[in-house]
């Protein structure tokens, strides 16, 4: 299809009509959905939202500030989440949630390998000084003093994480990778203690120059605890 013509001097030139400016508009930029916008909205919230319970603290922190450092408005995140500690148990979930998604990423299998997996990168994340892990530090350790409603989002987190280790010791214990009289219960529980402690002194700098070795130590002794006596050993982490 022949567009206009371009005239010089007795010449004329016709111009195609995809490149005539008359007879083409350039194509329009899709709008996003409400979805998209509000999902955006959110993501910026909550990433704002870590940003500033790790750099002040949960009782420090407000609202507007967390509007104005996602970007928006001070009012977006009360009209988002209601109150600050909606925001809060918001970001709890978000951060179990990239948590767990990564660790299912990994193809852990289940039992022996799935428990010392989760361990490994529970401690690298915190080694390399993870921001959300961070935050959940910062929120275990207010919400200890402080209490109410977040106190219940964290508790019920600390429960799936302990489901999630009891689940995999009792698989290890049914392929026999792990010691039948290992108490299931109870080694969930001490293995999330030693992950809480080590990772609170990794982010406290006591042993952040040689973390890793620390790291090694930890699964090592794990390992050594629960596999069945006929098992090979781990290798010795001081060698």
């Amino acid at each position: 299809m022949q567009g206009a013509v371009l005239s010089c001097g007795t010449n004329r030139f016709p111009i195609p009509a995809d490149m005539d400016p008359a007879t083409t508009t350039q194509a329009a930029k899709p709008r996003r959905t409400q979805h998209e916008r509000r999902a955006e909205a959110e993501r910026r919230v909550l990433d704002a939202a870590l940003e500033l319970v790790v750099e002040k603290g949960v009782v420090r922190m407000t609202l507007g500030e967390v509007g104005e450092r996602a970007g928006y408005s001070r009012g977006l995140a009360a009209h988002h989440y209601g109150s600050k500690e909606g925001l809060l148990k918001a970001l709890i979930v978000d951060i179990v949630e990239e948590f767990r998604d990564a660790r299912l990423a990994t193809n852990m299998q289940p039992g022996l390998d799935s428990v010392l997996g989760t361990m490994r990168m529970y401690l690298d994340r915190s080694g390399n000084r993870d921001r959300g892990l961070l935050a959940m530090h910062v929120l275990f350790s207010d919400v200890f003093v402080s209490g109410g409603e977040l106190a219940t989002a964290l508790e019920a987190f600390t429960d799936s994480t302990l489901t999630h280790f009891r689940k995999e010791i009792r698989t290890g214990i049914r392929r026999g990778e792990i010691r039948e009289d290992v108490d299931a219960a109870a080694q969930a529980a001490m293995i999330l203690g030693v992950l809480r402690g080590v990772s609170a002194q990794f982010y406290l700098g006591t042993p952040s120059k040689n973390w890793k070795r620390t790291r090694e130590l930890a699964l090592h002794a794990a390992e050594r605890e629960r596999r069945p006596d006929d098992h090979k050993k781990g290798p010795d982490p001081r060698a």
